[in-house]
């Protein structure tokens, strides 16, 4: 039985079944067979609405996509329905939604069921983190999310398939630390044989779906210069790339790489793929170039000069969180102590903007002890030591740093293995030399005290 034939036969049988259960307020063409009784609607796109349904055989809450009005008659988008549906649950995937259930409810539009995730899309929750803080957020935990979003995308590639429309509101993050890669409507079928579909003949249907030519596919904050081209034809796994680095560069900014007021004037700039780096135009003023790099990479005009693997780009992404660059930031006004000096030492602190002053107060007068800015790092040493403050940091203007936490340094630095005991000796030794310095100045005339800390 080809895959049509069985499409229709399966519709058949699914039509003469009476539907069950209490009046719903929504459209009666949506009702499902008398399996799956709705709730409410959870959410809609362009083609499909999805509800939150009982299945009343297993009890359990599921989600149910039914193709919506005006596409349910179009042979092309319901073929491209169905072959979602089975795409989806071929790929059997951690962080791929699995599906349960492909049918046609009483009115013959297709729906299938998969499992219901308690959670929210990806840019709600970039959205509501940029909201509250009114700054960069720490990235180390979506980083996280984006690395399962890479695992899932490099399965599907091995198994053959594009997703083509990957964007945040594609990802839902659950409450306990899911992620999953939804709505693979776009994906485009390249090598049938990887897929794992039963039979050839099935791996063949699934391939035979034919993009218009000329068409741009996928959503254009997002899409690649090929997708805007129209050159479906030309989408491999590197098309997905480039989505991965604009999904990236929304974590990085809160907003798409693209963003213009009319459909045209986006898919000009998706054409054009010109994009100005994150770090040029992130809210956050210190965000790293490093991985402002790597997603510029991911989006490189010219597919060769992108990461040609997802695991390439994941490779970079790892790399960067093992340096240690995923750091929170703290502002301060001009004129703030910062450090006090005899305190505890919990944090030490990379300048990202501004300047400031080291000094010690020394029979009731300050001695500088160094200016810093950008780039330079303080309060290290009473970190390292687990010894109090040896001197105070003033703001001498609006001051930004980012924070590395005592537990991040220790980690970093591998301050509890043989190579710590050595860092902790260096930095004792130098204290003591330090103190010793402090005790000669103290003795010095003020003309020469002031010229040595002026140093």
């Amino acid at each position: 039985m080809s895959i049509e034939d069985e499409n229709t036969a399966l519709e058949g049988t699914l039509r003469r079944e009476p539907h069950g259960g209490p009046p719903l307020p929504i459209p009666a063409d949506h009702m499902p067979h008398h399996r799956y009784q709705i709730e409410e609607e959870i959410t809609r796109g362009g083609m499909a609405i999805i509800y939150k349904v009982l299945d009343t055989q297993m009890y359990r809450w599921l989600a149910m996509k039914v193709l919506r009005d005006g596409f349910a008659d179009e042979a092309t988008e319901r073929q491209r329905f169905l072959n979602e549906a089975r795409i989806t649950a071929l790929l059997d995937h951690p962080h791929i939604v699995p599906v349960h259930e492909l049918g046609f409810n009483h009115a013959g539009r297709p729906f299938f069921t998969m499992k219901l995730v308690h959670g929210e899309t990806l840019d709600a929750w970039i959205q509501k983190s940029f909201d509250a803080t009114q700054s960069f957020y720490s990235i180390e935990s979506v980083l996280h999310v984006f690395l399962k979003v890479c695992d899932a995308t490099a399965f599907a590639h091995d198994r053959g398939v594009i997703h083509r429309d990957i964007k945040p509101s594609n990802i839902l993050v659950g409450h306990f630390g899911e992620v999953y890669l939804m709505d693979w409507g776009l994906a485009r079928v390249v090598q049938a044989d990887r897929l794992g579909a039963p039979n050839a003949e099935l791996a063949q249907a699934l391939n035979r779906m034919q993009d218009p030519a000329g068409m741009a596919l996928g959503t254009f904050h997002y899409m690649s210069p090929e997708q805007a081209r129209g050159q479906n034809h030309l989408t491999d796994e590197r098309t997905d790339i480039f989505a991965l680095g604009a999904l990236l560069y929304h974590i990085l900014t809160g907003k798409p790489p693209y963003v213009a007021d009319s459909l045209e004037a986006l898919l000009r700039k998706a054409r054009e793929a010109r994009i100005r780096a994150p770090h040029e135009v992130a809210r956050w003023a210190c965000l790293p170039q490093t991985i402002s790099e790597i997603a510029m990479k991911a989006m490189a005009r010219e597919p060769t000069d992108r990461f040609q693997t997802v695991s390439d780009l994941q490779a970079a992404v790892r790399d960067f969180l093992r340096g240690g660059f995923h750091l929170l930031t703290k502002s301060y006004p001009r004129g703030s102590v910062i450090l006090t000096e005899g305190a505890p030492g919990d944090a030490a602190y990379i300048i990202a903007r501004g300047t400031c002053q080291a000094y010690r107060t020394i029979d009731g007068q300050k001695t500088l002890l160094r200016r810093m800015g950008p780039g330079d790092v303080f309060g290290e040493m009473a970190v390292v030591s687990s010894k109090p403050r040896s001197a105070s940091v003033e703001a001498l203007d609006d001051l930004e740093v980012m924070v590395v936490k005592a537990e991040t340094l220790t980690t970093g630095l591998g301050l509890n293995s043989w190579l710590g005991s050595f860092v902790k000796t260096l930095v004792d030794r130098f204290r003591e030399a330090d103190r010793r310095l402090t005790e000669l100045q103290g003795n010095l005339p003020a003309s020469a005290e002031q010229v040595s800390s002026n140093r």
